[in-house]
């Protein structure tokens, strides 16, 4: 299912030609994620599902519950999925990565709180996905190391460790991912005035949970 969505993501994108679909805010990635997790889908998937969740807090109450929303539910071949969906930045000067965390581990907590008794209604297990979309960036204009406007990106275009992904991007992201892919846009989509994007990264996190 991850590696379904991974490729419809990627699929989305190309299909936008010129425009850097990611590069927008996460406020507008549920109309690409949507689309791509209801394509693998058993035609049951939903968006910002109100559920139920524990009550968290110095404050709480055992026997009080909180409404909350999940980003989204999808049934894939008789098997429920409750999905948070993360967007964040890295720059290429190595910034971005604390804010990235956060976003990581929230969504992780969120989805620890998702009652399992309601979300696994119709199944004995469900899996949650935890899933990051990374844009990398810069300021300037993008070339290749000759100085020459390329046709593919390079890794080399910049420093070899910021491009090290799994060395370092993984290791900082706690609890680790085990699923993962990473894009390097084409050239035709890499500049949008001031600044460039030349590479996607695509983090997740998929556990098995008992009802």
């Amino acid at each position: 299912f991850a590696e379904g969505c991974f490729r419809n993501l990627a699929k989305y994108h190309t299909a936008m030609e010129t425009e850097h679909l990611f590069a927008y805010s996460e406020r507008q990635s549920p109309s690409y994620v949507m689309p791509a997790m209801f394509e693998l889908t058993d035609g049951c998937a939903i968006c910002e599902m109100p559920l139920t969740r524990t009550k968290l807090g110095p404050n709480s109450e055992n026997d009080k519950k909180r409404g909350g929303f999940l980003d989204y539910w999808a049934w894939y071949r008789g098997v429920p999925f409750a999905i948070e969906v993360k967007h964040s930045w890295y720059s290429l000067n190595g910034e971005g990565m604390e804010k990235t965390c956060e976003r990581w581990e929230e969504a992780d907590q969120q989805l620890k709180n998702v009652r399992k008794w309601w979300i696994s209604e119709g199944s004995d297990f469900f899996m949650r996905l935890n899933l990051l979309i990374l844009v990398f960036w810069s300021k300037g204009e993008w070339s290749q190391p000759n100085g020459e406007k390329g046709t593919t990106f390079s890794p080399t275009t910049h420093r070899k460790e910021d491009f090290d992904y799994h060395g370092y991007i993984i290791d900082y992201l706690e609890p680790e991912p085990n699923l993962w892919s990473y894009w390097l846009l084409p050239s035709n989509m890499i500049q949008i005035d001031d600044y460039y994007y030349p590479a996607v990264g695509i983090f997740g996190r998929l556990d098995r949970m008992k009802r």
